[in-house]
């Protein structure tokens, strides 16, 4: 009896061995999987080259920066790769990256400045060439307007008194950009514009330069000028009666767009200042009893003004409608005011033309 117990101790004792034996063993693999199974690495970013295309540009075109970023690391992870032009940062763009991934990032620019310009993204540099070309492209798209209102927005007016006379260097940029602003129709550059008329760079140019772009812009350049007219700057108030005058001067181009409605708007309240500014479109419509409120802007106008900037009581004369005849003939006496009738005059400032 003793000896079967004894035994089968033994063998209680082996079998315990056993899987004590094989446990060890089960642990020791886990752990040597998992030692060989290493933390990854964290993302190692790498700029492989910066490319521009085209190197050589003409200015107001467009140049493409782009750059290949790789992850030599073992972990997806974002990127931020940031666009410096002559040390100046211009854009940004984030972008996550796979491990042993390469991904390619561009930045659009609008090149402006005459001259070689240095582009870096991530210490990797190159450059591209800005030649000066006689005229700026007829069209440009939204994106290129932005980029257009960013870098106008940079070359800020810097007057240097040289003693004999004021000097702003960043003055014929400004008015190239402002030229080109004119050809976007884009009502987001019509605020800059307004705030560049009033802009001194010891030649006025780019104030003229704005004030033909706000023509050449139109309609959309309607509200904001009303705000001005309104204004109680004096010659804020006179740039734009002069340039809603101009605008109104071809009613075909403001007829059922938000600017021509603003104007009709503006005669049913009987808003005075708006008629005399706008008084070409009001004729061209030709609205019926409208005539009152244009006598009464005629009378409100000053003499001083009307000189400079309108000929009204001309354009009254000249408009084939006899009430508007009258008054303008009955100013003229009583301001000792010379007009006469301009004998195939503009079909635009008729009577009712586009009613």
């Amino acid at each position: 009896m003793e000896d079967k117990l004894g035994k089968r101790l033994l063998r209680n004792i082996h079998r315990d061995k056993i899987v004590e034996a094989i446990f060890l063993a089960f642990a020791l693999l886990c752990y040597t999987c998992c030692s060989q199974m290493s933390t990854p690495e964290p993302a190692e970013f790498h700029v492989y080259g910066v490319d521009v295309n085209p190197a050589k540009v003409a200015n107001f075109d467009n140049v493409t920066v782009s750059a290949v970023i790789g992850n030599s690391g073992g972990v997806t992870d974002n990127f931020t790769a940031i666009l410096n032009v002559d040390g100046k940062e211009r854009g940004r763009y984030t972008v996550a990256i796979k491990p042993s991934e390469n991904v390619t990032v561009s930045f659009a620019l609008v090149a402006m400045y005459y001259g070689p310009h240095e582009v870096e993204i991530g210490s990797v540099t190159n450059e591209f060439f800005v030649y000066i070309k006689d005229e700026p492209p007829a069209t440009v798209d939204s994106h290129s307007v932005e980029l257009l209102i960013n870098q106008f927005n940079e070359t800020s007016s810097s007057v240097i008194n040289t003693g004999n006379f004021c000097l702003d260097p960043n003055a014929w940029l400004r008015v190239e950009i402002i030229r080109k602003f004119g050809t976007t129709k884009d009502p987001r550059v019509v605020p800059l514009l307004i705030d560049a008329l009033a802009e001194w760079d010891g030649g006025r140019d780019v104030s003229v330069a704005a004030d033909e772009a706000l023509v050449d812009i139109g309609a959309p350049s309607i509200e904001p000028l009303i705000a001005s007219l309104k204004s109680e700057d004096r010659m804020a108030s006179d740039d734009a009666r002069r340039i809603i005058r101009r605008i109104a001067r071809t009613p075909g181009a403001i007829i059922n767009t938000r600017g021509g409605d603003i104007l009709m708007a503006a005669l049913k309240k009987n808003d005075s200042a708006v008629i005399m500014a706008a008084y070409p479109f009001f004729i061209a419509k030709g609205e019926p009893d409208s005539e009152t409120l244009l006598v009464e802007a005629l009378r409100q106008s000053d003499y001083t003004e009307r000189l400079i900037d309108g000929e009204m009581a001309v354009d009254f004369l000249n408009s084939g409608n006899s009430i508007l005849e009258q008054a303008a003939t009955s100013w003229a006496a009583q301001h000792h005011y010379q007009i006469v009738t301009k004998y195939g005059s503009s079909k635009h400032l008729k009577w009712g033309v586009y009613q």
